[in-house]
């Protein structure tokens, strides 16, 4: 847990910095995810898809949190986009321990 919240923090910093790097928004996003924190990663995610619609990681982040937040339909949507866009996006979310 201590290092996810260094990572917030380092996330932070770089932030201040370049406040629209979609990386990094995208970043913040998953560390928020993972911390349990879903309306700050919902932000972020949508955030980072505003920068960059094409980031099929991070729509289906955006889906994660949708779907533990009651909103089928709305993971539904963001996960079919995140497939289309990438059909081996949920490879990549598991490589980082994001999907089980």
């Amino acid at each position: 847990m201590n290092r996810l919240r260094e990572a917030l923090k380092d996330c932070d910093r770089s932030l201040a910095l370049r406040p629209d790097h979609e990386a990094t928004v995208a970043n913040r996003g998953f560390v928020y995810l993972r911390l349990g924190e879903l309306s700050q990663a919902e932000k972020d995610f949508d955030q980072a898809i505003q920068l960059d619609p094409k980031d099929a990681s991070v729509l289906l982040g955006r889906s994660i949190v949708k779907q533990r937040l009651g909103d089928r339909a709305g993971a539904e949507k963001d996960a079919a986009a995140a497939r289309a866009l990438d059909a081996n996006v949920e490879a990549g979310l598991r490589k980082q321990a994001i999907l089980p």
